[in-house]
C-alpha cells in the first residue's frame, strides 16, 4: 500500500534527481579577454573535460561570491580570445561524446574525425592564447611547433629533440584538452609514420607480385568490392569473380554480347555488381542468383558506370556523348546528360545527388541532381578523360593527352602538382585508402606508384607486355591490383604480412610519447644521421616502453634506430 510517506520520498528523491541534472547542464557564462564581445556559454558538465577550466571554475567558487549562485556570475578567462574558447568549447563537447558510454561506435568515429579538424586549425594565430590559460612556460612554443609541424609533415630536428624533453603538450591534466586529445593525435602521426615506413619499402624493396589469371582474351578492368572479400574482372564478353587473389575463380557471369568495358560492386550491397560494354547495355548482376537486370538506353558502347554513395543510383558513360543515372531498384533512367561535346569517359559520385564527369572534350564538370532537372555546378578545363578523386575529396586526380598526371584542388580547380613519367596515355587512376599513394595505369605497358604529397615516383611496375586498363589498392592500402589486355591479372603487395602485423600491433596501443619518438627517430633518417637512444636516458626510456622483442627488432632495422648499450 502506498503511503503519504512514500509520496513524499518518491517527490523528494525525484526532486533532487532533477536538482542533480540541473546542477550538470547548468549553464555557466565566460567571459575572454574580448571585453566588447558577448559571454560564451557552456554547460557544466563539459567543464569536466579541461583540467584548466575545472580548476579555475574551483577557484572562483572559493572567492566572495558565495551569495551569487555559480550560473549568474560572469567567469572571467583573461587569458583567452574569444574564437580560441569558442573552438575549446566546440572541442569539449566531441570529447565528452567520445567519453560518452551512450555513444555509438559510429557517433564516437565522426566526433573523433571532427576533433581532429579543429586540432588542426589551432595552428591558426588566434588560437596561441587557448595555451596561455595553463601558466606552463614552454607549452606555448611547443605547441605552436607541433601543429605547424604535424601540417608540414615533418618536425625540424632541434624542436623534435626540445619536445623529447618536456612533457606531452596534451598529458598534463591543468590544461584545456584531456587526455584522450593525446589518443586522437597519436594515431594522427601514426599515418605519417606508416606513410614513410611503406613509401620507404615500396622505393627500397622488390614487391612480391602474383599473377592472378592468365586468360584467352585481353581484360579490360578490375576491381575490388568494398571489404576486399571479392575480386571482379572482365575480359571478352565474360566477368569472372574471385574470393581471393591467390584462389582461381569461383564465378563466372556470361551475359554480355560484346566486350566488357567496366565492373563496379555497389558500395553497400557486397552482392551487387554493375558492368558496361560494347553491347551499349548495361548489367545490374546478383551474385547470389548469377542473374542480371538490363537497363537500356544508350546507342553506343557503354564505357564506365559508378554508384552512388547509398547504393541507389548509378551513373553511366557511352560514346553517344550521353551520361545517364538509373534508378535500380526501378530500372529506369531518372536524368540524361548531354552537355558534353565528346565522350565522358569517367565518373565519380561526391555525394548522393552531386556528379563529376570527366570526358575527351578536355572538360570535367560537375553536376547537382535535382528533383526534376540536373544542374552544372562547376568546370574544370585541362582534362583528357581520366578522373579519381581522393577519400576526402579535397583533390582529384585526371590525366592530359600529354601523359601528364594533374593533381587538382577540388574547390578551386587550380593545380595543385603535375606527375610525370609515363610515356604513353594514362589509362586508369586510382588513390589509396589515406589519400597518401596514387598509382597510373598507362598504355606505356607499366603501373607507377606515386607519392601524393611530394609528387614522387617511388616504384614502376614493368611486368605486364602490353595496355594496362584499370589498377585498384585495396581497402587497407597493401595490396595492388591490375588488369591488362596481355591477357593477365595481376597482384602485388605494398608491404609484407610481418610489417603489416607489426604496424597493427603498434597502432592499437600507441602513445603519443612514442608516436613523438618514431617520427624523432624518420627525422634522423632522413637526414641521413645516428640515433643512438642510449646516449639519451629520456629516448632510451621511451623505446623501453615497447614490451615486444618483435616491435624493438622492427624498429631497429626499420628505422635505422641503435642501441649501443645493449
Amino acid at each position: 500500500m502506498i503511503t503519504l510517506l512514500h509520496i513524499l520520498l518518491i517527490i523528494i528523491s525525484t526532486s533532487s534527481t532533477a536538482m542533480d541534472l540541473d546542477q550538470d547542464t547548468m549553464p555557466l557564462k565566460f567571459i575572454t579577454k574580448d571585453a566588447q564581445a558577448k559571454p560564451i556559454i557552456i554547460e557544466k558538465h563539459l567543464t569536466q573535460h579541461s583540467g584548466t577550466i575545472r580548476d579555475i571554475l574551483s577557484d572562483y567558487d572559493i572567492l566572495d561570491h558565495q551569495s551569487i549562485p555559480l550560473s549568474e556570475r560572469e567567469i572571467p578567462l583573461p587569458g583567452l580570445e574569444h574564437a580560441a574558447l569558442q573552438k575549446v568549447h566546440e572541442c569539449l563537447k566531441y570529447i565528452a561524446i567520445i567519453k560518452s558510454k551512450n555513444s555509438s561506435k559510429e557517433v564516437k568515429e565522426k566526433a573523433i574525425i571532427k576533433t581532429q579538424k579543429i586540432l588542426i586549425r589551432l595552428s591558426h594565430s588566434e588560437l596561441k592564447n587557448v595555451i596561455n590559460a595553463s601558466d606552463y612556460l614552454h607549452i606555448k612554443k611547443l605547441f605552436d611547433q607541433t601543429c605547424r609541424e604535424w601540417r608540414r609533415r615533418s618536425f625540424a630536428q632541434r624542436e623534435m629533440r626540445r619536445l623529447h624533453t618536456e612533457r606531452s603538450v596534451f598529458t598534463q591534466e591543468e590544461y584545456l584538452f584531456p587526455p584522450e586529445v593525446d589518443n586522437i593525435i597519436a594515431q594522427q602521426q601514426f599515418t605519417l609514420i606508416k606513410h614513410y615506413i611503406c613509401t620507404k619499402h615500396i622505393k627500397e624493396h622488390p614487391l612480391y607480385n602474383k599473377q592472378i589469371m592468365k586468360g584467352t582474351h585481353a581484360f579490360y578492368t578490375i576491381c575490388f568490392n568494398h571489404d576486399d572479400s571479392l575480386i571482379a574482372a572482365g575480359s571478352s564478353d565474360t566477368i569472372y569473380i574471385f574470393t581471393s587473389p591467390n584462389r582461381p575463380p569461383t564465378q563466372t557471369l556470361a551475359g554480355h554480347t560484346d566486350n566488357i568495358t567496366c565492373v563496379c560492386f555497389n558500395p553497400v550491397n557486397t552482392n551487387q555488381l554493375a558492368s558496361t560494354s560494347y553491347d551499349h547495355s548495361i548489367r545490374i548482376w546478383d551474385l547470389t542468383r548469377n542473374t542480371a537486370d538490363i537497363l537500356s538506353g544508350h546507342t553506343n558502347v557503354t564505357e564506365s558506370v559508378a554508384f552512388s554513395p547509398n547504393g541507389t543510383l548509378i551513373a553511366t558513360t557511352s560514346d553517344d556523348k550521353t551520361i545517364r543515372v538509373w534508378n535500380i531498384a526501378q530500372k529506369t533512367c531518372l536524368y540524361i546528360i548531354n552537355k558534353h561535346t565528346k565522350c565522358a569517359w569517367k565518373l565519380f559520385f561526391n555525394s548522393d545527388n552531386i556528379l563529376t564527369s570527366a570526358a575527351f572534350d578536355k572538360t570535367v564538370r560537375r553536376w547537382r541532381l535535382e528533383k526534376n532537372a540536373i544542374v552544372q555546378e562547376q568546370e574544370f578545363t585541362g582534362s583528357y578523360g581520366e578522373l579519381c578523386f581522393n577519400k576526402k575529396q579535397t583533390l582529384f586526380a585526371t590525366d592530359t593527352n600529354q601523359s601528364v598526371i594533374n593533381l587538382v584542388d577540388n574547390k578551386t580547380g587550380s593545380l595543385i602538382k603535375e606527375l610525370r613519367g609515363h610515356t604513353d596515355i594514362i589509362y586508369h587512376l586510382t588513390f589509396n585508402h589515406d589519400d597518401t599513394l596514387l598509382a597510373s595505369a598507362s598504355k606505356d605497358k607499366t603501373i607507377r606508384i606515386w607519392d601524393v604529397e611530394s609528387g614522387e615516383c617511388l616504384k614502376i611496375l614493368d611486368v605486364h607486355n602490353n595496355i594496362v586498363t584499370e589498377i585498384h589498392f585495396s581497402s587497407d592500402g597493401y595490396t595492388l591490383i591490375s588488369a591488362a589486355m596481355d591477357k593477365t591479372l595481376h597482384m602485388w603487395k605494398l608491404l609484407g604480412k610481418e610489417k603489416q602485423n607489426i604496424l597493427a600491433q603498434i597502432k592499437r596501443h600507441i602513445t603519443l610519447e612514442q608516436a613523438q619518438f618514431l617520427w624523432l627517430a624518420i627525422t634522423q633518417q632522413k637526414n641521413s644521421q645516428s640515433f643512438n637512444i642510449a646516449t639519451q636516458e629520456h629516448l632510451y626510456n621511451i623505446f623501453a616502453t615497447w614490451q615486444s622483442k618483435r616491435i624493438k627488432k622492427f624498429l631497429l632495422t626499420t628505422l635505422g634506430i641503435t642501441d649501443t648499450s645493449s
